[in-house]
């Protein structure tokens, strides 16, 4: 279910719950977050020169057990990592590209994200 973009114009959203926002930033650039909305508030911290400008809904997860979905994977990994061996408390995993780029864009730069059976697989110690 892909759910689409909201601007702060239009309003804020109409449920408390985990979302996505684009925040504006005029001094280090633009960049998504995670925030939490409830009670007709944002809980995030800002800089006065930020701006939440757009949410966006984030999707509930379908991986309940992240060890058991890697393990399962293994091969995968190891082929696309390119390694002889899996010790999968390496790894990570986010399930969509916004969760990957608000919890590990860093990664992106270090080629240590590849995209298993569609799931960004993240190796986080290497």
């Amino acid at each position: 279910m892909s759910i689409e973009w909201e601007s702060c114009v239009q309003g804020n959203p109409r449920e408390d719950g985990k979302y996505y926002v684009y925040i504006s930033n005029l001094q280090e650039g633009n960049e998504v977050r995670k925030a939490i909305y409830q009670k007709k508030s944002w809980d995030i911290n800002l800089e006065p020169y930020e701006k939440i400008i757009a949410w966006k809904k984030a999707e509930n997860k379908a991986i309940q057990n992240v060890d058991e979905w890697l393990e399962l994977h293994e091969q995968d990994i190891r082929e696309q990592f390119k390694l002889t061996q899996v010790n999968v408390s390496e790894f990570m995993v986010a399930e969509s590209l916004l969760e990957c780029i608000c919890d590990f864009e860093s990664w992106f730069h270090y080629n240590q994200i590849h995209l298993i059976d569609g799931i960004y697989v993240v190796k986080v110690i290497f």
